[in-house]
């Protein structure tokens, strides 16, 4: 092991020698710096390039599931859950042109987002760059949305098997003279799921038989909308944007632990509002220096109904009346959860040399929630929930031996603290939490 790692740092440093002596670039190829190149550089990540599967109607999952050291799990149903697994590890942060997607709604999540609406999807496995303020230990998966400068429209529609439907509508509209923007984009996913499936129930006889039955209460149905109203390259902004982002969801349950047990009538829905703001300028008051500013105040409201006192059977039929609500809550539910987030996130760069660059992240999360079920209150606290996270990133970004060599030396600062009520026969009881951590890196890669 000893003499692998000679032999590695020997042919390193002989190879430092040589870029070395090779000739000085001239200034014209160091203002066309990739830094984004340098971003990624010697982080173990992967690039998916959206440009030649626009026209396709393919899942943004079924893309990323196809490179190397990436699993995703995910129930046959459209819109159904999902899970990530990169290098084998499944604690994975999901973020949209840089800023966390967990309180964006379900609607805005990768395995409903058209390829159409991307540019490119970027997988960091392990450490991540300091621009996502990420606290997933296995790793991260950040959406970039397409970005132009000039008006256009486009649109897709596409149909498929289960009466499965998915549109969308994205145009953007500039007036040249003034800088005056309008970008809007929406998409639409409806599915019956009514595929069949094996299951085991008891016959009349008492035994156990396998039929194939129908899923009939599995349909799933998500509309999701943005706008955005501002400037663009203009002088005092490169992008100064007002949006809002609107979404709605349905989804049918159709079996609980228990396989053999159709439900009938149990059904989540989920509704989102998020009014947010942008503001981003290159060369701020000082040259080099450039600020990337976001906030936003997202209110979810999710409901989840289990009220009927039907029992269903795999064709569709009801069986029998109970003398109590609930297909898969004893007693029934009608629990209702809304959450009210705060998301702001301050990203400045400065680049004081051709060479070198010093990156600041920060993002702040702020949530508060509270839930109230009219058929079964005490297992659901009515008082609020609070939860606020702290993520802080410093990076240097640097330029070695002409070009050959990339490095990224960063360290990570991150805190939460939570309170919450929780309910129960005897009283409330007061919960509370807070921890901190913070770490550092050093990334560097070489090309020969």
């Amino acid at each position: 092991m000893i003499t692998t790692r000679c032999i590695f740092l020997t042919v390193l440093g002989l190879l430092s020698m040589v870029a070395w002596a090779q000739e000085r670039p001239d200034q014209s190829s160091l203002d066309t710096l990739n830094w984004d190149e340098i971003r990624y550089a010697a982080f173990h990540s992967d690039t998916i390039s959206m440009e030649n599967w626009r026209s396709f109607s393919l899942p943004v999952n079924t893309m990323v599931d196809s490179r190397a050291g990436v699993r995703v799990r995910q129930n046959a149903a459209t819109g159904s859950n999902f899970s990530y697994e990169l290098d084998g590890l499944n604690s994975v942060s999901y973020f949209l042109d840089g800023l966390p997607i967990r309180y964006m709604g379900s609607a805005m999540q990768i395995n409903n987002m058209p390829t159409a609406l991307l540019d490119k999807v970027e997988v960091f496995k392990g450490v991540t760059p300091v621009y996502l303020g990420s606290d997933g230990l296995g790793g991260t998966v950040n959406m970039v949305t397409r970005k132009v400068d000039s008006s256009f429209i486009s649109a897709s529609y596409a149909y498929g098997s289960f009466n499965t439907q998915q549109a969308h509508l994205q145009g953007q509209w500039t007036n040249k003279r003034s800088g005056f923007t309008v970008k809007a984009m929406t998409y639409f996913t409806d599915a019956e799921n009514n595929y069949e499936i094996d299951v085991d129930v008891p016959n009349q006889t008492g035994f156990i038989e396998r039929i194939s039955a129908e899923r009939f209460n599995d349909d799933f149905r998500s509309l999701f909308g943005k706008i955005d109203l501002g400037f663009t390259n203009v002088s005092w902004a490169d992008e100064l944007f007002v949006g809002l982002v609107v979404s709605d969801l349905e989804e049918g349950i159709q079996t609980g632990s228990d396989l053999a047990i159709p439900l009938g009538d149990v059904q989540r829905d989920e509704e989102f509002l998020m009014p947010a703001i942008t503001y981003k300028k290159n060369d701020i008051f000082v040259k080099g220096l450039s600020l990337d500013l976001f906030g936003s105040y997202a209110m979810t409201k999710r409901t989840f109904t289990d009220t009927s006192s039907f029992v269903y059977n795999w064709r569709g039929e009801r069986i029998l009346t109970r003398a109590f609500p609930g297909e898969l809550v004893n007693g029934g539910s009608l629990n209702e959860v809304e959450d009210k987030a705060l998301i702001v996130r301050v990203f400045p760069q400065f680049q004081f040399s051709d060479d070198h660059k010093i990156v600041l992240n920060y993002t702040l999360e702020d949530l508060e929630r509270e839930s109230e079920d009219e058929f079964n209150p005490l297992p659901f606290s009515s008082e609020p929930t609070k939860y606020t996270t702290h993520t802080a990133g410093l990076g240097w970004q640097g330029n070695w031996l002409q070009g050959r060599l990339y490095s990224n030396l960063f360290a990570k600062y991150f805190r939460f603290n939570s309170s919450a009520t929780q309910m129960a026969f005897a009283g409330s009881q007061e919960l509370e939490g807070d921890d901190s951590q913070v770490g550092f890196g050093l990334a560097t890669s070489y090309k020969i």
